[in-house]
This record gives C-alpha cells, sequence and structure tokens, in this order.
C-alpha cells in the first residue's frame, strides 16, 4: 500500500471500525439521513499534503527535524515545502496521527435530496450522524469543543495514536509497515 492512497471504501477500514461504520450509515439512513464517505482509508502521505498545505515552509521544515528527533524519519520524510501555504487549513493532525491513516475514521457528507452534497455542518442530517455515532459509542468530530468536525467519526476517543500511548517509533513503523516506501 502506497503512502498516497485514498479510498471511500467501508471496506478500507479495519476490521473492528468497518462493521461500526456500515452499522452507523444504515441507523441514520433509517433516520432519513444518506451519508456518503469521502474519506475512508487516507495515506500518510495525503495527511501530510492535508497538513502541510496551511503551513508555512518553516513550520514544515521545524516539525520535520521533530519528527526525525522523535524517532519517526518515516514519516518526516513524507512532509514537503512545496505544499507550504498552498490551501485552507482543513487539519491539524499531522500524517501518522490521524486515525484515517489507521483505518479507524470515516468522513461523510449528507446527501440532499436533490442529490447533492451538503456541506453545512448545521444541517440536521449532521446532528443525526453525531447522535447515532454516540448510540454505537464511537466519536464524533462534531461534538469536539474545539475544532469541531461534523463531517468527521472516529473509532476511538483519544485524538490521536500519540494521545493513546503509541510513542513517535511506533507510529513511524506502523506506517512503513503499512504504507510502503515513500518513493
Amino acid at each position: 500500500m502506497k503512502p498516497f492512497v485514498e479510498s471511500r471504501q467501508i471496506a478500507a477500514l479495519s476490521a473492528e471500525f468497518g462493521p461500526q461504520a456500515q452499522a452507523l450509515l444504515s441507523a441514520c439512513e433509517r433516520r432519513g439521513v444518506i451519508l456518503k464517505p469521502f474519506y475512508t482509508l487516507r495515506g500518510p502521505g495525503v495527511q501530510a499534503k492535508l497538513w502541510c498545505q496551511s503551513r508555512s515552509a518553516g513550520q514544515i521544515i521545524r516539525y520535520a527535524e521533530h519528527l526525525r528527533a522523535e524517532g519517526a524519519p518515516w514519516v518526516a520524510n513524507l512532509l514537503d515545502v512545496r505544499w507550504a501555504k498552498s490551501g485552507p487549513s482543513v487539519t491539524n493532525a499531522a500524517p501518522g496521527l490521524s486515525w484515517h491513516q489507521w483505518g479507524e475514521a470515516i468522513d461523510c457528507f449528507v446527501q440532499g435530496s436533490d442529490g447533492k452534497a451538503v456541506w453545512n455542518a448545521r444541517h440536521a442530517g449532521y446532528k443525526v450522524y453525531a447522535e447515532e455515532a454516540k448510540k454505537l459509542c464511537l466519536e464524533p468530530g462534531a461534538m469536539w469543543r474545539k475544532l469541531p468536525d461534523a463531517v468527521h467519526v472516529q473509532l476511538r476517543m483519544p485524538s490521536s495514536p500519540l494521545a493513546a500511548g503509541c510513542s513517535w517509533p511506533e507510529i513511524d513503523a506502523v506506517m512503513r509497515g503499512r504504507f510502503g516506501a515513500s518513493d
């Protein structure tokens, strides 16, 4: 698997989370809300690009140096200053720190009655999505106090693998093992 993989498929999620994600979408549909995944598994290369796009070249360089010092050279090598300041801020999770890289997160949009994506986080469908996620003991991003993310639901409650007790060398090894060489 390459670091720039992107998937919308439930089957790309972990064996533990995939069935729960499907149950979530089915529960929402029973309540009249159609949700469409636009991210399930997201490789660390994609995460790196999303993270870099709202940061300066200096911030990227410093963070890469930090990662190398912490024992995560493979993840550090995914960061690229060419992506600096190229887009809006869409994530605070550096590569390896998003549950998407672990197959334990899903991002969905509400499909409107016209068949088009509804991105307004205040739409009632996102409230249903969060409520049903909570019923399944999942963590809905819509309920985060800091930087709420209405489209996001994840399996675990810690914000990242680092917050869950993984070290940078462990994260680096898992990312390298799952996603292969960055070349």
